[in-house]
């Protein structure tokens, strides 16, 4: 993949509109990119990348951590964001993307099918999640207390609205569920598992 400079990016042609077409390329060398820009497929970027209004990506793009968007950027199929990512009002994600902790949204952002959230992702007001988007609200890896180490992952998600619960590799409806399926696969996890349930439910606001 080429590596562009900052010089080879000024350098550019621009669209009818005045939009900077960018290949597909690696652009990690460039740390700030002004203008309105459109993006090809697979760009790579660094970590603490600044990108103003109206920029628009293409599938499979790559971003570092700490990345700032302004308002109304667009985002294709399968991007992805490192932690702590910042992104404006009214942006758009098309599905299947994501993204690392503490990453944050401004208000009216729109998000298709399928993405990914991790801890600590904070939406503005009359975000649109369409499709199945899914927020995970958390993981837990490992948990270790007096009954002994739990070893299978646990994600909450939610989905139109609604959650479900991950353990493992299996998707259930509810936390009876994944219990019985937690049980099974370790004499531990059971307990475990409800110490984990009052700490959801709380987090949920006591729905289920």
């Amino acid at each position: 993949m080429k590596k562009y400079t900052l010089e080879e990016f000024e350098k550019f042609e621009r669209d009818e509109k005045g939009r900077r077409i960018c290949p597909t390329g690696d652009y990690t060398a460039i740390e700030n990119f002004d203008g309105q820009n459109e993006f090809g497929d697979g760009c790579v970027f660094r970590g603490w990348s600044t990108f103003g209004e109206l920029n628009n990506f293409g599938n499979g793009c790559k971003f570092g951590t700490r990345c700032s968007f302004g308002a109304w950027s667009g985002f294709d199929d399968k991007c992805d964001f490192g932690d702590a990512c910042d992104f404006g009002v009214k942006c758009s994600f098309w599905g299947k993307s994501s993204f690392g902790e503490s990453c944050s949204f401004g208000r009216d952002c729109f998000f298709g099918g399928r993405n990914v959230f991790s801890d600590g992702a904070c939406f503005g007001e009359a975000c649109d999640f369409f499709g199945e988007s899914m927020y995970c609200l958390f993981e837990f890896n490992r948990v270790i207390n007096i009954n002994g180490l739990y070893e299978y992952p646990i994600r909450i998600y939610l989905n139109n609205s609604e959650y479900f619960l991950s353990v493992g590799c299996k998707n259930f409806a509810t936390l009876d569920e994944a219990r019985e399926e937690s049980k099974n696969r370790n004499e531990n996890n059971e307990a475990i598992l409800e110490i984990v349930e009052k700490v959801i439910i709380k987090a949920l606001g006591g729905k289920w």
